[in-house]
């Protein structure tokens, strides 16, 4: 089946193709995906993951993932020069706890080599989470703020920038960061495409008991691979509400996981604030699917739009 650069094949075919066959006429964009039913499944876990195998001088990265149900996605790149990096280890990454001191620490650390990092590891979630609102945006009402765009859209989390990369491109040129990390902060500032500034700000602005933007005073917000860190959801978007302006957009990526256990209560404030979701993902997505660590690869996550009332 076709549609939307995605291929999906039986996995009996994806096996020999694995082994035997080039793929002509893909780019390295494209994403094949394959979804084993229950009873490939024990065949399916005697393929490692993930597992880089070369074959007539192409080379094609498969990964499994186990949830919510078996499934395979293979990245597979032309031999026309199009190379990629091997994916590259970053072991602290599920080490260091998922508190503000651990955030800090690591990305601090990590600033200067996180975009090559992510993009090694096929990081999806900026871009998608970029034109994702973009759709939502255009469909919007003439009066939408975030269609207007007077008002800055806050990369909420920005960390080096990736995120804010892919919304410029978008054309979302009046941005505004924030992040805890002030290694990641200064690599965003050299990108030289944050308009509106960046602050340091904690998410849960544990400190001040509010982030330091005023009430309606954003055309929306957008927060890509962030919420792992948070615990207080409630505070966070209610927060998001407040500083976002009547009839803006708020688009968020969170792990599927978590989620769907509405751990530490995020579905439950989510459905107290004052927006409407406009869109939930209808299936998990991949997050960082040629991360080394398998734990990490598996990870999968929804993306969520929300309009303030």
């Amino acid at each position: 089946q076709f549609g939307s650069n995605r291929l999906t094949l039986q996995f009996d075919f994806f096996c020999g193709l694995l082994s035997t066959t080039k793929l002509p006429g893909f780019q390295v964009s494209k994403m094949f995906v394959v979804r084993l039913p229950a009873k490939l499944a024990a065949a399916a876990v005697a393929a490692p993951s993930p597992a880089l195998q070369r074959y007539g001088g192409g080379v094609c990265s498969l990964l499994r993932l186990q949830q919510p149900q078996p499934q395979y996605f293979c990245r597979c790149f032309s031999d026309s020069g199009d190379s990629k990096p091997d994916p590259i280890a970053m072991p602290i990454l599920g080490k260091l706890p998922k508190t503000r001191e651990g955030a800090i620490e690591l990305y601090d650390q990590w600033a200067t080599d996180y975009d090559r990092t992510l993009k090694s590891w096929d990081y999806p979630a900026p871009r998608t989470a970029a034109q994702i609102l973009r759709e939502h945006v255009d469909a919007a009402a003439e009066d939408c703020p975030s269609r207007v765009g007077a008002l800055p859209l806050l990369d909420c989390g920005c960390g080096t920038g990736m995120a804010g990369e892919a919304l410029y491109s978008q054309g979302f040129k009046n941005l505004l960061g924030s992040d805890i990390s002030d290694a990641s902060l200064e690599v965003c500032k050299n990108k030289g495409i944050y308009q509106g500034g960046l602050v340091n700000c904690d998410i849960e602005s544990t400190a001040s008991g509010k982030m330091p933007f005023e009430d309606n005073s954003l055309s929306g917000v957008a927060c890509v691979g962030v919420l792992s860190y948070v615990t207080k959801f409630d505070k966070v978007f209610s927060e998001w509400c407040r500083c976002t302006a009547p009839g803006g957009l708020i688009v968020f990526t969170h792990i599927s996981e978590l989620w769907d256990n509405n751990l530490n209560g995020v579905q439950d404030a989510a459905a107290a604030c004052p927006w409407v979701q406009k869109y939930m993902s209808p299936d998990p997505q991949p997050y960082m699917p040629l991360n080394p660590d398998p734990k990490e690869s598996a990870k999968l996550i929804r993306y969520f739009v929300y309009q303030v009332e």
